[in-house]
């Protein structure tokens, strides 16, 4: 049997990310279409079990609850999505689907690609926030 997948993945983010607190970082997929029958019919972000942002080319950009405010979307033959103001909650598993449709209606494909964020704190010269705190309170 061969199995033909409607998607290839040109670029995947590294696994892991590395991401600095409060600071943005982007997470990058870039893909094509195999199929001159199938068109896309979404992408979008996941982090963990919860999903961030959809585009469709029908829909447009849709923000769900847990992705307002903390991720943007460049769209210019990529999908990359920005994470802004890491937190510590941010350090998760995120997950890139994208969907295809037949062009006479009928469901298509999908593919899913995921990567880690790891944080690291933030760094004053080769002194991190952590070695900073651990002298303050030694003196």
């Amino acid at each position: 049997m061969l199995i033909f997948s409607a998607i290839t993945w040109h670029k995947l983010p590294p696994n892991p990310v590395n991401g600095i607190l409060g600071e943005n970082v982007t997470l990058e997929w870039n893909f094509t279409l195999n199929s001159a029958k199938e068109t896309l019919d979404y992408f979008e972000l996941s982090r963990g079990d919860d999903k961030m942002i959809k585009y469709s080319d029908h829909t447009g950009v849709v923000w769900y609850k847990s992705g307002k405010g903390s991720v943007g979307l460049t769209r210019n033959g990529t999908s990359s999505f920005t994470l802004i103001n890491l937190k510590r909650s941010d350090e998760k598993r995120y997950c890139c689907e994208v969907n295809t449709k037949s062009k006479w209606g009928s469901e298509g494909d999908f593919e899913k690609s995921c990567t880690e964020l790891l944080l690291l704190g933030k760094t004053w010269g080769h002194l991190s926030l952590l070695h900073l705190l651990r002298f303050s309170f030694k003196a």
